[in-house]
């Protein structure tokens, strides 16, 4: 499977984008297996295979988990990650063949570029056969591609979203990291300085903001139901979990999306957080520990997305604002 990611030892990951219609697919592979869960706290969701996570569910590793933009349509490119690591050898053994569990979930991206350009199995395959290569960049790349923010009166005054990731080593020797996909209705803040990153601008052509909580009301009057938002965010660790204990800090984590969101978790908004651990032999720290350094990451991992993002002449990205600052 080549040389694994430094930061946390048994994950993979890789981005596939198509630039000219804005989508594209970021899978994480874990071909020897990891425990995983989630947290689905969004309403307007689109996702496939999560019941594998559930604590009571039989299956007890999943293989991978895929991003991807594309809406409805782009959870086809899953079925590209499962054909690679099958090639690999990696999956369930049932009934004499390998199955790989590959949860997925998608944004809505269909609205930035060409409507008609959606992730499918060779993008699936293509963004896994990247993981086997050094960690890719960030920003407006793989599943971030098409992201956007600040979509309360539409694509004309939103932002660029992105993929951002964020780790950090423990002193047990784990490690944590996070993976977000923000591709949200509102704005994106960082929450230790409160200073607003990206989101709604006052007009067309403006590069000033504005506080999407503040004119919600006039926003829902205008777009009484546009479900095309959508934070995913992955955390990877080492550390050994049960799935009881992932599924938990899954919705202990989601708590970043709160942190970084304004307004967060809106019924346009369909995040959803997964929790995997490749479980070394390493010592163990208590699980609320764990999710506290995860969360921090996770809210890392958010504002790089943002900071790393390109707008693609098409619509103003964080670097285009004349009082960026560096993170």
């Amino acid at each position: 499977m080549g040389k694994p990611l430094s930061w946390v030892e048994g994950a993979w990951i890789g981005h596939a984008q198509d630039v000219e219609g804005k989508t594209g697919v970021t899978a994480l592979l874990f071909p020897g297996g990891a425990v995983g869960g989630c947290y689905v706290g969004g309403f307007a969701t689109g996702t496939r295979d999560l019941d594998a996570l559930r604590p009571e569910h039989p299956v007890p590793v999943a293989h991978g988990v895929m991003l991807a933009g594309g809406s409805a349509y782009g959870l086809e490119a899953a079925r590209g990650v499962m054909d690679f690591l099958e090639a690999q050898s990696a999956g369930l053994p049932v009934g004499g063949a390998l199955v790989p569990i590959v949860p997925a979930a998608i944004i809505f991206d269909l609205a930035f570029g060409n409507p008609s350009a959606r992730p499918d199995r060779n993008m699936g395959y293509e963004a896994a056969s990247n993981a086997l290569q050094a960690l890719p960049g960030q920003g407006s790349v793989g599943a971030g591609t098409g992201a956007t923010v600040g979509k309360a009166f539409g694509m004309e005054r939103a932002m660029k979203g992105g993929i951002g990731a964020a780790c950090v080593p423990l002193e047990n020797g784990g490690s944590i990291a996070a993976i977000a996909c923000v591709n949200a209705f509102g704005d994106i803040l960082d929450p230790k300085s409160g200073k607003t990153l990206a989101g709604l601008r006052e007009a067309s052509g403006s590069l000033s903001l504005l506080d999407t909580a503040s004119i919600l009301e006039d926003a829902l009057q205008v777009r009484p139901w546009d479900p095309s938002a959508t934070t995913l965010g992955v955390v990877l660790t080492d550390i050994p979990l049960s799935k009881v204990q992932a599924n938990r800090i899954a919705k202990q984590v989601f708590g970043a999306i709160h942190s970084t969101h304004r307004p967060a978790i809106t019924s346009f908004d369909g995040d959803v957080v997964f929790v995997f651990s490749t479980k070394r032999d390493i010592p163990l720290i208590p699980p609320d520990l764990l999710a506290f350094y995860a969360k921090e990451q996770l809210v890392r991992a958010i504002i790089n997305a943002i900071v790393q993002a390109n707008g693609f002449g098409l619509v103003p990205a964080y670097r285009d604002l004349s009082s960026t600052e560096a993170f």
